[in-house]
């Protein structure tokens, strides 16, 4: 009879241990979805920037100058446009008639030319609406750190000051001397005959650039789907959406307000710290 409910209790007890281990194995929605955000974090990717080229300078894609008069419009930036010609040479085929034993006949010839060529030089600005969404510090989250592997404390030691050098003295000869010889140059010469800079180039003179980097939108996870576990490892795909997407992530970067992609998440599991993120697929 002690047998037989030995027997029982040890029966019992191994099925407490195996629901007991499978449980602690258990990857929940919320425990993946926090694991996701706080990994993002950490990889700076919950919070996304872009650059801005800001000052004077020539831009002559229709393209940019589309963007910086649409972020005009929002109000986050002035911007001013001028046009000037710059002369350039540009070749072209000239035909040429000849004649030669058996008639006449048509050759080409490579000939130049001096065009004026429209050129645009923008002015831009932030206003402050726009100086408000300067990113400003790390975007990345710091990792806890390891207290076990922390270094103990330096430069407070009696041998860390001591100094290198210990007379106070270079390595030179102190019998030769060191001085700069002075070099008389000749006073530029000023060419009467140089031409006048063309408008292009006066405003070329006048560049001015500077880039800032700003905040384009944030990102948080949503959900946490197809959670597959297999022994000590998991799958997943994470569903990322966009938040206070700014002025300058809708133009530069075309993003928008609860736009949604899905990446593969992977996950690993340890006896001592439980789930952890292995990868998140970019």
């Amino acid at each position: 009879m002690k047998t037989i409910i030995k027997s029982a209790l040890f029966a019992c007890c191994i099925g407490m241990l195996l629901t007991g281990c499978q449980s602690q194995k258990e990857l929940s929605k919320g425990q993946a979805r926090k694991l996701v955000q706080e990994e993002l974090g950490y990889m700076g990717a919950t919070l996304s920037t872009t650059d801005l080229k800001a000052g004077y300078y020539e831009e002559n894609s229709d393209q940019t100058r589309f963007q910086l008069r649409k972020l005009a419009a929002n109000g986050v930036i002035t911007y001013n446009v001028e046009r000037v010609p710059k002369p350039e040479r540009r070749s072209f085929q000239k035909k040429v008639r000849q004649t030669g034993y058996f008639g006449s006949y048509d050759t080409y010839q490579t000939a130049y030319r001096t065009v004026d060529v429209m050129k645009c030089f923008v002015t831009v600005e932030l206003t402050k609406t726009g100086k408000k969404l300067i990113q400003e510090g790390n975007t990345k989250k710091e990792r806890p750190k390891d207290r076990f592997l922390i270094n103990g404390e330096r430069g407070t030691w009696p041998e860390d000051q001591v100094q290198l050098d210990e007379f106070g003295e270079n390595d030179e000869d102190p019998g030769c001397e060191v001085y700069d010889e002075a070099v008389e140059t000749a006073p530029a010469v000023v060419d009467s005959t140089q031409k006048e800079l063309s408008d292009y180039e006066k405003l070329k003179s006048k560049e001015n650039i500077s880039r800032i980097v700003l905040n384009a939108f944030k990102i948080r996870v949503t959900d946490v789907r197809n959670i597959l576990i297999d022994g000590n490892r998991a799958t997943a795909q994470a569903v990322l959406e966009s938040y206070e997407v700014t002025p300058f992530g809708r133009i530069i970067n075309n993003v928008y307000n609860n736009e949604h992609i899905v990446v593969p998440v992977t996950f690993i599991y340890y006896a001592d710290r439980g789930w952890q993120i292995e990868s998140i697929e970019k």
